[in-house]
Formats: C-alpha cells, sequence, structure tokens
C-alpha cells in the first residue's frame, strides 16, 4: 500500500509493541509486507545513515547558545524566492503525476 499519505512501514520486534499495534490496528490501513520490500524503500533499517557534517560543531555549540540561536545557526530558513520556487515546484510535480499517470 503507498497512498504518499503516512508512514511507510511499522516494524514489531517485541512481544509489547505487537500489542500496542494490535490496540489501534482498526483505526489505521495497514496491509503486511515483506521485509525485503520495506528495506528497499527505507535503507536505514539495515544501515545507519550518514552524520550530517556539521553534528560535532553543534553538540559543541549546545551548551554555549540557546535552543532559538541554535536553531537560526542550524537550519536557516530559505529565502522567500527559494522558499516559494521550492513549493510551486512541488505542486507542478504532483499534478504531472496526476495528469501522466
Amino acid at each position: 500500500m503507498n497512498d504518499n499519505k503516512g508512514t511507510s512501514v511499522v516494524l514489531l520486534n517485541t512481544t509489547p509493541g505487537c500489542m500496542l499495534f494490535e490496540s489501534v490496528a482498526d483505526k489505521v490501513a495497514q496491509c503486511d509486507s515483506k521485509v525485503e520490500y520495506a528495506i528497499a524503500g527505507n535503507p536505514g533499517i539495515v544501515r545507519s545513515s550518514n552524520p550530517h557534517p556539521k553534528r560535532v560543531e553543534f553538540f559543541a555549540n549546545l551548551d554555549k547558545y540557546s535552543l532559538d540561536q541554535l536553531i537560526k545557526m542550524y537550519c536557516p530558513f530559505p529565502s522567500p524566492l527559494k522558499w516559494a520556487y521550492t513549493r510551486v515546484r512541488g505542486l507542478l510535480g504532483r499534478i504531472k503525476r496526476k495528469v501522466v499517470g
């Protein structure tokens, strides 16, 4: 199932996890799948992602700056023009997928 609207995969590894999932199973759309399919779409299941190049620097500054300052330093917002370009490009891509199939 791929509706591009939510969680791509849920792995249930423990009995408590299975019990918790069963408690909400009637409230969510779900389907069983092979783990190979899940890995193909989520390589982070079997290998760690690469650390961000500024990870060490971020943690070194964690005690020196406030959270607001760190966000401004490491998570800068794009310019309004770049933001608009990204949004329009995404919208056009979705329209193209619906038209082309």
